[in-house]
């Protein structure tokens, strides 16, 4: 199609823009605005290369130490990342060897000093008891560390599975829910 005047192509160019301009506002008015993302709440402190120790009747019982931390006051808690932990023999703690924890990452209450370590936890004692959970609560006041996950307990060729567990942090004292497993008998 030709235009004959130039006064035909600028009106068709206008009501073009015009059409263009309309649909444009009509599909906008239907937008809603994004919800806004609220900020995590930021730790009062922050901390690399960390180390925190507990005494218990004047002992060292156990150290953590973490590659980076952070401490919020309010909540009295810290949370860590790449932890690595250790209960040292205590004989007033009932803890006759030394036991060493790591995971990727914790929380640690800052009153009650209970711990909650998750995800790739690896608990081995001196003696080559090995524990493998996602998660691992430590309880202060218990002395005892605990789960409600699955658990994998290995030593030599033996292999045992359950879902949950209560001891005391050297594996002596065990209590395991839901057990399956191999136990290979020496002759």
């Amino acid at each position: 199609m030709q235009f004959k005047t130039t006064q035909t192509k600028y009106f068709l160019y206008i009501f073009f823009l015009f059409i263009t301009s309309a649909i444009f506002v009509s599909c906008a008015k239907d937008l809603k605005p994004p919800k806004k993302v609220q900020s995590p709440i930021r730790p009062d402190m922050e901390f690399e290369n960390f180390t925190i120790q507990q005494n218990y009747m004047d002992t060292l019982a156990w150290e953590l130490h973490a590659d980076y931390a952070e401490m919020y006051k309010d909540k009295d808690k810290m949370t860590a990342r790449s932890v690595e932990i250790t209960f040292f023999k205590n004989k007033a703690l009932n803890n006759s060897k030394e036991v060493h924890i790591t995971s990727d990452f914790a929380d640690l209450d800052n009153k009650t000093r209970d711990m909650v370590l998750y995800k790739n936890v690896d608990l081995v004692t001196g003696d080559g008891l090995r524990l493998k959970t996602e998660r691992l609560n430590w309880s202060e006041q218990k002395h005892q560390v605990f789960t409600n996950s699955k658990i994998k307990l290995t030593q030599g060729e033996n292999v045992i599975y359950g879902k949950g567990l209560t001891s005391s942090p050297n594996l002596e004292d065990i209590v395991i829910k839901k057990v399956t497993g191999r136990v290979v008998m020496n002759k």
